[in-house]
């Protein structure tokens, strides 16, 4: 299939004008979804794709056979760096955001809690922390999993225990020795400040984590060694604390934010 014939989709509000159905597209748009051309992975496949699951064109048993598939993909090449299938894990992980909490697959709370096991581990696994690759277009593996645990964070099923696994590994990925150059921060400062608004975690446990974060990159050698990981810590911080203003003004959270700043500063 020509560019052109995805085009038309989506300049027909994307309904199909030929002789076809999003179900025998599903195939191809997977195929695309996972391209290293960024055209026919984040040009046609995922906002065609991701318009129609939000649409209901496809049924529950087969949104349930999708989630098994992009699943699956979060494990292809999982651990190399600079290879092009960090785009299959990254953007099946970002068709994951659209899934979630989608009305018509409608994931009951055991299946819930079990895709976040899945999703956390791929997150302290990924290893391609690209943001904006030349000629192949965005990568963002780290802020596509952001986005997909903002859903997480408001999905219902997702209770106080389950808050907590999301928050540590968020602190825990912005530490990460690699400067964050796209908005990672941003991102998961937003999926953090989800979490929070959640109202659900102690005083206790997130000054733990947040004074935990600034432990860890304030403990720098001569060489500077953490100066990246102090980089990320504080634009983290910064940034999160604005998302929690944002979505509460008076949250008992934003005292907290400011002592971790402190103690970077």
């Amino acid at each position: 299939m020509t560019r052109e014939f995805w085009q038309e989709i989506i300049d027909n509000k994307f309904k199909i004008l030929r002789d076809s159905t999003p179900q025998v597209l599903l195939p191809k748009l997977l195929e695309m979804l996972a391209s290293p051309d960024p055209e026919w992975r984040d040009g046609f496949a995922y906002p065609i794709l991701a318009t129609w699951i939000g649409r209901g064109v496809y049924s529950h048993d087969e949104l349930c056979s999708l989630l098994r598939i992009l699943e699956q993909r979060l494990e292809v090449g999982l651990g190399k760096t600079k290879s092009d299938s960090v785009f299959a894990r990254s953007f099946a992980v970002l068709t994951l955001a659209v899934l979630v909490n989608n009305p018509v697959l409608a994931l009951e709370q055991a299946e819930v809690q079990r895709l976040l096991e899945v999703v956390l581990s791929y997150l302290k696994r990924e290893q391609d922390l690209r943001g904006f690759v030349p000629k192949k277009g965005w990568a963002h593996a780290v802020a596509h999993t952001a986005d997909l645990l903002d859903e997480f964070a408001v999905n219902p099923h997702v209770e106080s225990v389950e808050l907590e696994k999301i928050l540590s590994a968020i602190t825990k990925k912005v530490a990460a020795k690699t400067v964050w150059l796209f908005d990672e921060e941003d991102r998961l400062s937003y999926a953090a400040a989800r979490v929070l608004e959640r109202g659900l975690l102690s005083n206790e446990f997130v000054l733990g984590l947040l004074e935990g974060l600034a432990v860890r990159v304030i403990q720098a050698d001569e060489h500077k060694s953490n100066a990246i990981s102090r980089h990320n810590a504080k634009t983290f911080l910064r940034s999160l604390y604005f998302q929690v203003l944002k979505l509460e003004p008076n949250s008992k959270h934003l005292e907290l934010i400011l002592g971790a700043m402190d103690k970077i500063s």
